[in-house]
């Protein structure tokens, strides 16, 4: 044998040793695992985002009577009446369109006592009135949407809302308060 091919079945044999040293040491390669991981864990945060989006879940509470008092009639459209209060006063609609200050015609509807710049009291009673007048056209309506601009008190928020749930003799008007989140003006 020459000293070239006993070089050469020598290195072959560090070569096989090294190898077999190699996969003795047990060492797992976590990347393709974790590839897959990651992959499964982004599409099931897309499709709970999805489906969280595309689910219509009714949140409203249960109501009780006949079907012919809860359906609107077909001449007669639901009413929706839309309560804001704001620095400068209250602004109220209803399915339609926003009711105008009949003075000025111009929003808000009822004007805070010391004009549009909101330094006087706020006109309860006037709001009573008007708020009376609606329920008497609407006797079966008892919602009301309420919206409030985050800047107004919380003891304005309070007064206002007893202003619309009873009238000045005492009885009910509009007892079922939905508070709309996130809206600053209804114009």
């Amino acid at each position: 044998m020459t000293s070239l091919s006993r070089l050469r079945a020598r290195m072959r044999r560090m070569r096989d040793e090294y190898e077999e040293a190699a996969e003795e040491s047990g060492e797992l390669n976590l990347v393709p695992y974790l590839d897959i991981v990651s992959n499964i864990v982004m599409f099931l945060l897309a499709t709970i985002t999805m489906s969280a989006t595309l689910a219509n879940v009714n949140v409203s509470a249960p109501s009780y009577g006949s079907a012919e008092a809860a359906a609107p009639t077909a001449d007669r459209p639901p009413l929706n009446l839309t309560l804001q209060v704001s620095e400068a006063g209250f602004t109220i609609a209803g399915s339609g369109a926003v009711m105008k200050n009949p003075k000025t015609n111009d929003v808000p509807t009822i004007p805070r006592d010391g004009g549009a710049r909101g330094d006087g009291a706020y006109p309860y009673a006037t709001l009573t009135a008007l708020v009376a007048s609606i329920k008497a056209q609407w006797k079966d309506e008892t919602r009301v949407v309420f919206v409030a601009n985050p800047d107004v008190p919380y003891e304005i928020v309070v007064k206002t809302l007893d202003a619309v749930r009873r009238d000045v003799g005492g009885r009910l008007m509009f007892p079922d308060v939905v508070f709309s989140p996130g809206i600053g003006g209804l114009l």
